[in-house]
């Protein structure tokens, strides 16, 4: 049950994948399950063979290890090459002194929709479905103007969305993606309001951050709001509710996010 939960994920992302970067990390998740299903012999039908068969069911399970093993070398050398060149693009953001922050939530959170409503955009996909975001996606967005009539900026990236017991393979082979939640500033947790399951779901995502070892700063954006009745919109800390779809409270999400990120902001202030 495992092992095809597994596969069909796997599946779904080859065909969300549309960058190098993100066919890379599929590969290489598909590449470390197959692998880990070869163990011990596992992965390679036995049933029903007799002694000394088993002897050759291990030396074919063998051999594809290393065809496994030399795929995944060559699959880590491209994403260090590409990693390479995030950290490069990474750098010159840094240098820029902007922050640089991340969104995560439980796949099909809103975060895409929220990308688009904050940079003014849509040009990035959304869909009512699982897994719409495998491919990392970093937008410029505005705070707001200085005192001294400049204008603020941030960087803010959408990542690929967590879910229960995200596969190992997964991680591990998102890990490039991942590494931009855990180096950021500042982490905004999108969780779907109006999901009966989503406590649940908030746990979730904050298990999987614990998981990449990530100490970041993280802001609850509760979104798909306009789905509540105004009474279950009750205040809570470190929370912001909006309905991204709609506009509501985008302006309010901005102030806070200026806020926590105060000051790096106030360290640079260009009038574009």
């Amino acid at each position: 049950e495992v092992a095809d939960r597994t596969r069909i994920i796997l599946e779904i992302f080859k065909k969300r994948a549309q960058s190098r970067e993100g066919k890379l990390q599929v590969e290489l998740a598909e590449a470390q399950y197959e692998t880990g299903r070869l163990v011990g012999g596992r992965g390679v039908d036995m049933s029903g063979q007799g002694k000394g068969v088993l002897g050759a069911g291990e030396a074919v399970a063998n051999t594809q290890r290393k065809a496994y093993k030399r795929k995944i070398g060559f699959i880590k050398k491209r994403l260090i090459e590409v990693k390479q060149t995030r950290v490069q693009q990474n750098q010159n953001r840094r240098q820029e002194e902007r922050p640089l922050i991340s969104m995560v939530g439980y796949t099909n959170a809103g975060k895409s929709t929220l990308l688009n409503a904050l940079t003014k955009r849509e040009d990035v996909v959304v869909r009512d479905q699982l897994f719409t975001t495998v491919d990392p996606t970093t937008r410029k967005i505005f705070l707001g103007e200085t005192q001294d009539g400049g204008r603020q900026f941030a960087f803010l990236t959408d990542t690929v969305g967590f879910i229960r017991k995200l596969p190992h393979e997964l991680v591990d082979g998102f890990e490039s993606t991942l590494d931009m939640v855990a180096t950021g500033d500042l982490v905004l947790m999108v969780v779907d309001a109006s999901d009966p399951r989503r406590d649940q779901k908030e746990q979730v995502v904050l298990d999987t951050l614990d998981r990449i070892g990530s100490k970041v700063p993280i802001l609850r954006v509760y979104n798909k709001v306009d789905q509540l009745a105004e009474a279950d919109r009750k205040p809570l800390p470190d929370t912001v509710w909006i309905a991204a779809e709609k506009g509501t409270g985008l302006q309010e999400l901005k102030d806070e996010i200026k806020q926590r990120v105060k000051p790096l902001i106030e360290k640079h202030s260009v009038t574009y």
